[in-house]
């Protein structure tokens, strides 16, 4: 049986003037397949670059957001099969 990876991304805007985007991303999984390098943050002056980053790490081209307007914030989670 595979082993699955959780992947959870957090893309939340700083609300100072000319506050950046602050990318999260945290694993969650099998003790086995649990890569080394997590969590990772990173700050992006805009929003596209910053979900393009997030995308790259699991060697996507995409993923699907799901946007808070109120907190300025986008989540997403993906299952990835190892």
């Amino acid at each position: 049986m595979k082993a699955k990876l959780t992947y959870t991304f957090k893309l939340v805007k700083n609300q100072e003037k000319s506050g950046a985007w602050l990318a999260t991303a945290e694993v969650v999984g099998d003790s086995d397949a649990y890569p080394d390098n997590f969590p990772l943050v990173s700050a992006w002056t805009s929003v596209a670059p910053a979900k393009r980053w997030c995308a790259q790490l699991i060697g996507r081209k995409s993923i699907r957001w799901v946007e808070d307007e109120e907190k300025k914030s986008f989540t997403a989670e993906v299952e990835v099969k190892v």
